[in-house]
């Protein structure tokens, strides 16, 4: 480490963001880092158990690590480029942990991101296409483009149920003969069929 607290200095060839680098630091807090796996994790203290990830790959790919006193006896772990005057502090949780808890659909979302700049480097590497201008990448989620049909069944579902209490309650104090309760009850029962085959179909497809 330099006397500035860089990890990955200038003129040297360690590069977090490769795989097979491995470095580890306290922060002044007593918190445990590390580089691995082209990640910054946070290890629990005394049993250097991983305990989540800090730092991205993709956030940490072509910037150098700092570790910086924060001016009030602490540290701060800082992240900044050659390239921009840009500087970023990772800034620790409430509870002094460094390790983001990641909520999965944050995590999914990344992870089309990802996939779709692989899909678009792939393009451009392998099959030379972007030359005359900028290469557009779709992404599928299946044969449904929205969730109208969805949600049209479900409104239908909940009607239905009203429409049963109420005939419930009409039916219990006698406002109907039974040739009428005969009747409504056939129709909603075949209103329950077609719904039922409705939520099959939706589910085969």
């Amino acid at each position: 480490m330099e006397d500035h607290g860089v990890l990955n200095p200038v003129g040297t060839d360690i590069d977090f963001a490769n795989p097979a680098t491995v470095c580890w630091w306290h922060m002044k807090c007593g918190a445990v880092l590390g580089v691995h796996n082209g990640m910054i994790i946070e290890y629990e203290a005394s049993t250097l158990a991983p305990l989540g990830m800090v730092v991205s790959r993709d956030e940490l790919e072509n910037r150098r690590v700092a570790v910086i006193d924060d001016e009030w006896g602490g540290s701060a772990l800082v992240l900044y480029d050659d390239s921009s005057d840009d500087v970023t502090v990772v800034q620790p949780n409430e509870d002094g942990s460094y390790w983001r808890k990641v909520v999965r659909n944050k995590m999914h979302r990344m992870r089309e991101m990802r996939r779709s700049k692989a899909a678009k480097n792939w393009a451009s590497k392998e099959l030379k296409k972007g030359q005359n201008g900028e290469i557009n990448v779709l992404s599928s989620y299946g044969p449904y483009t929205t969730t109208a049909g969805q949600a049209s069944h479900s409104a239908a579902v909940v009607v239905c149920v009203c429409v049963c209490v109420l005939l419930f309650i009409d039916f219990s104090e006698g406002r109907y003969d039974s040739t009428t309760r005969i009747v409504a009850g056939m129709a909603l029962l075949r209103l329950l069929v077609k719904l039922a085959c409705q939520a099959c179909f939706l589910h085969l497809q």
